[in-house]
């Protein structure tokens, strides 16, 4: 018994370690560690707790079974349509649907921000500079053509 409550210690010890990880390095650990599981007399897995606790309701395995090996891999998320249409039909109608118009004025409008948020971003470092430039020069005036004294011209007439 003393050796499983020294074992439950280490192995909460050795989770606050890993936690400190960056999460890149934590997931090559995780794929490099082996726990070992046992199965019950009923023919169930009997999966140990830190185990247990990484597992979420709704996530998906993949099983791959061999000669030698049960592999449980998790199932990258992706989009599921059916899962969506299934949410979409549980609904109750909505009360106040929106009209096709609306629809596409709220579509607008999100275009309108996402370009002017664009052209913001990509704007910003011509004023920042254009800022710069005027601070650290002197404005230099120039003269309009107007102001600038024209050659007189002769003309000579021809007899």
């Amino acid at each position: 018994m003393e050796d499983k409550a020294m074992s439950s210690s280490a192995i909460g010890t050795l989770i606050k370690i890993m936690e400190t990880l960056p999460e890149t390095l934590q997931d090559r650990v995780v794929e490099q560690s082996n726990i070992t599981v046992t199965v019950s007399p009923d023919g169930k897995l009997e999966i140990p707790a830190e185990v247990e606790s990484q597992l979420k309701p709704g996530d998906r395995y993949t099983v791959t079974v061999t000669k030698d090996s049960i592999v449980f891999q998790k199932m990258k998320a992706g989009f599921d349509w059916e899962e969506w249409r299934r949410r979409i039909d549980s609904l109750p109608p909505d009360p106040n649907p929106m009209t096709i118009e609306e629809i596409c004025e709220v579509v607008r409008e999100v275009r309108r921000e996402k370009i002017s948020e664009r052209e913001s971003q990509l704007l910003e470092p011509l004023y920042q500079f254009q800022t710069q430039i005027q601070s650290d020069t002197q404005v230099l005036e120039i003269p309009s053509i107007c102001s600038i004294p024209q050659p007189s011209r002769v003309y000579e007439i021809a007899h």
